[in-house]
């Protein structure tokens, strides 16, 4: 009645290129993105302003576009695999 999941899929080089290396890269955006939030909130507690350094704008759309691009990358590697279509 119930058959046995086998994850095969994992194992394909193919598959762990086009989307789990998305998936890390999405996962590396969102870690720089909570490094800018918590750079956020420690320096706007210490001077009760916001915190507009150059740096830290950068370190937000390196973030913003890392997280993109990881996003982009998974839904190629899908559309590669012949697990998703147009």
């Amino acid at each position: 009645m119930f058959q046995r999941y086998s994850p095969t899929i994992f194992f394909d080089s193919l598959f762990t290129q086009a989307v789990m290396a998305g998936w890390i890269i999405t996962l590396l955006g969102v870690g720089i993105l909570l490094l800018a939030a918590v750079w956020w909130t420690i320096a706007q507690d210490s001077s009760q302003t916001s915190p507009r350094s150059g740096l830290w704008r950068g370190l937000s759309a390196l973030g913003f576009a890392t997280f993109l691009l990881g996003i982009g990358w998974q839904l190629v590697g899908y559309v590669r695999f012949g697990a998703l279509n147009w």
